[in-house]
């Protein structure tokens, strides 16, 4: 359907800074300009409610009740609890209820029946005014159902941080719209403004068959476009009045039971917007002939103060709760194509940083979306968690944090004791951190390793005290199969099944050579017999002399050493210091007897050749004579002994 329209475009369309258009312009406001310029508007895609009122226009039996007088004032649009600042050219500013609370509001207004400036200039003069701060809103506002933002504003609005607002069809009795964002979140947008009420008529008729009555309002850029902008949300306020013609007022609406969904055009869901919503009731404000019938003039008004708005898409105001199969409520990660993105209670969450899991994995959200680029320590929920890549890291691992090493394992910092390997080196971790003064022992996967400043020291071989014993460490762990001498602080110790053995006393092999230990400790000192594996050996300057051949003195005794080893099958003479011993079974015997030595028989006295010796001893059955300490063969005579004189032959006595 087309009609002629009253538009006002002045220098704003030679500038083209802002397009203003409507296809539903209530009669006055081609009343307030004297240029004005006839434009074909297209408004086959106006609701009903539309067409009915753009055919009201040009009926000739329309009858309006409007008190004249007030038709071009400021206040004649539904406002509540509004005081006026400042004005000016194009601009006023009052202080208003804006979500409950009362905010400084500074209207632009985009007519060119109001100012011959344009936009910006407006925003500057604006911008200039003392009671203008950071919790100031500008609202860009139009005589008109459908603007275009410049985005020069909203650059200048974000950089300053603060508020935008847009009110439509401020001038008309019948119908109002305004939506206000406290924070602009992205400028790279299309913010012209559309809106289009009850698209979808099937839905409503469902959900009236369902018991939930409500209207939908749509809103939409130049294009028609009814896309999500997903970053374009924030805390607002949706505020719609002047319905006309319809019966919302029969519906079963009313603040106690009023639900705000918003349509996810993606999903094909709703998402429930917790909102606070004051209602209006429907009030009879006039009636209007169209097509030679009445039709009743109904204003309903409904202002919502909601958490998170988006501005383009479509609503849903209803008097009862959704199905769940209707509606999407995550409070978590979905993923967007490549990325994972926040939610919650099915709104896009650009405000939640922190940590979400998803599929699995616990990741790190920043500014509601993965940040796969997060390398760091992070606090979160009174824990101190390990994020790789966007990801917790759940194995085990050091990372550095403030300049030192930190341990984490299950993804978060704490306080265990362990060892853990970084950068190709094991850290000794002692209560969540690398303890740098540690030198010590530590058990780990069933092995003991040895710690030296807080690392443990592959190369070390040798001692290491833990726990009141003294452990033998070999490629920097114990090794309990070890059993041998170790050097440590100048001495050489024995260590026996890993372990230093204070109680050891005997030999012990090391390199080629056997060592006399005592106490746990090698005797470099010791000279004397040592028994080891049934034999006893001699042990000179605390080794195991294997050259040795001679006398012994061991626990009051005299032993045959031969070739460093006790000979207990040796008898016979040995000469020690300087004297002739009798060795029988390989010790010294101190008693008198005769013993062939070198084809020699000798006079054993006391054990000890007497080389001085004249005398008789007895030697088997017989008694033989000494001369000069050995057996006289070659005398034949006689022999005094004991006080007895014998007779002897050939060095035998002869009885």
């Amino acid at each position: 359907m087309k009609s002629k329209i009253v538009k006002q475009f002045g220098a704003m369309l030679l500038a083209g800074t802002m397009i203003v258009t409507s296809g539903n312009v209530t009669t006055y406001a081609a009343e307030q300009t004297d240029e004005s310029q006839e434009v074909d508007v297209n408004t086959e895609s106006e609701t009903e409610q539309d067409e009915l009122y753009a055919e009201s226009k040009s009926d000739e039996d329309i009858d309006f009740v409007i008190d004249d007088d007030s038709q071009n004032e400021l206040y004649n649009a539904y406002r509540k609890d509004r005081t006026k600042l400042a004005e000016g050219d194009g601009y006023l500013i009052c202080k208003e209820k804006v979500n409950g609370k009362e905010r400084t509001v500074a209207h632009l207004f985009v007519d060119k029946s109001e100012t011959d400036k344009n936009p910006d200039e407006v925003l500057e003069s604006i911008l200039n005014c003392e009671c203008i701060d950071e919790n100031s809103i500008v609202a860009l506002t139009t005589s008109y159902k459908h603007i275009t933002i410049p985005k020069s504003i909203v650059e200048e609005l974000k950089k300053r941080n603060i508020g935008l607002g847009v009110v439509t069809c401020y001038y008309s009795r019948f119908k109002f719209f305004e939506m206000y964002f406290d924070k602009i979140e992205k400028v790279d947008e299309d913010y012209s403004f559309k809106m289009q009420y009850d698209i979808d008529k099937e839905l409503l008729d469902k959900l009236s068959g369902m018991g939930i009555d409500g209207y939908m309002f749509t809103i939409s850029n130049d294009a028609d476009d009814r896309k999500t902008y997903d970053t374009l949300y924030g805390d607002g306020v949706l505020n719609q009045a002047e319905f006309l013609d319809r019966d919302i007022s029969e519906k079963n609406l009313n603040n106690d039971n009023l639900k705000l969904y918003y349509y996810d055009s993606n999903r094909e869901k709703y998402i429930y917007i917790n909102s606070k919503i004051n209602y209006d009731d429907g009030k009879l404000l006039s009636s209007v002939k169209v097509n030679g019938e009445w039709h009743d003039m109904v204003r309903t008004s409904i202002e919502a103060s909601v958490t998170s708005i988006k501005y383009y898409g479509t609503y849903l105001v209803c008097n009862n709760t959704l199905p769940d199969s209707m509606v999407f409520n995550l409070t978590g990660l979905e993923k967007d194509g490549d990325n994972l993105l926040y939610y919650t209670n099915g709104l896009r969450d650009t405000s939640y940083t922190g940590l979400c899991d998803y599929d699995g994995t616990t990741y790190y959200v920043k500014d509601g979306s993965v940040d796969y680029s997060a390398d760091m320590i992070y606090d979160y929920n009174g824990s101190t968690w390990n994020i790789k890549n966007g990801k917790v890291e759940t194995t085990e691992s050091m990372t550095m944090n403030n300049g030192s090493l930190v341990y984490t394992n299950g993804g978060k910092i704490n306080n265990e004791t362990t060892l853990c390997k970084y950068n190709g080196e094991w850290y000794y971790i002692h209560n969540g951190k690398v303890d740098y003064s540690a030198t010590t022992l530590y058990k780990y996967n069933g092995s003991w390793w040895y710690i030296e400043n807080g690392k443990v020291n592959f190369n070390k071989n040798g001692l290491c005290k833990y726990n009141g014993s003294w452990w033998y460490i070999s490629g920097g762990k114990v090794n309990f199969n070890a059993t041998g001498l170790c050097k440590y602080n100048g001495s050489w110790w024995y260590v026996s099944g890993g372990r230093v053995n204070f109680n050891a006393t005997g030999l012990c092999k090391y390199n080629g050579t056997w060592w006399y230990v005592s106490g746990g400790k090698v005797n470099f000192n010791a000279t004397g017999l040592c028994k080891y594996n049934g034999s006893w050996w001699y042990v000179s300057g605390g080794r195991v002399n294997f050259n040795a051949t001679g006398l012994c003195k061991y626990n009051g005794s005299w032993w045959y050493v031969s070739s460093g080893r006790v000979n207990f099958n040796a008898t016979g003479l040995c000469k020690y210091n300087g004297y002739w011993f009798y060795v029988e079974n390989g010790a010294v015997r101190f008693k008198n007897t005769l013993c062939k030595y070198n084809g020699t028989w000798w006079y054993i006295n006391n054990g000890v050749v007497n080389f001085s010796k004249t005398t008789l001893c007895k030697y088997g059955k017989n008694w033989f004579a000494v001369s000069k300490g050995k057996v006289a063969w070659n005398y034949t005579g006689y022999l005094s002994y004991n006080g007895k004189r014998y007779k002897i032959v050939k060095g035998v006595v002869k009885f």
